[in-house]
């Protein structure tokens, strides 16, 4: 059985990580930002975000394919995004030292 989820790149997400990324301090000057500032270095880390090619699972594992197709059109339509695809949770192989299962995201 097979699981599905979308994987890409949302503004939403992009400025999501810079703020995770970011505190609001400027460690220059040993005070903490203004807004404008905090909201300047957000902005621009959220755009080289967007400019490069990193993408990341922007939902939850889905059970049918045609789930994560909706999802994957509703991100396209209400917010700018990039390089949205679908990707199924299934099995590699068998580790033939342990006997486990080796599971990996593969492209649909």
């Amino acid at each position: 059985m097979s699981t599905y989820a979308v994987f890409g790149m949302t503004k939403h997400r992009a400025v999501e990580l810079a703020r995770k990324a970011n505190e609001a301090w400027n460690k220059d000057e040993h005070r903490p930002m203004t807004p404008a500032e905090y909201d300047a270095l957000v902005a621009s880390e959220a755009a080289e975000t967007m400019a490069s090619t990193r993408c990341i699972q922007l939902s939850e594992k889905f059970d049918a394919p045609q789930f994560a197709d909706e999802f994957m059109k509703l991100c396209a339509k209400t917010q700018e995004s990039r390089s949205l695809h679908v990707k199924a949770y299934c099995l590699k192989e068998i580790d033939t030292k342990t006997g486990r299962k080796v599971m990996h995201w593969k492209e649909v």
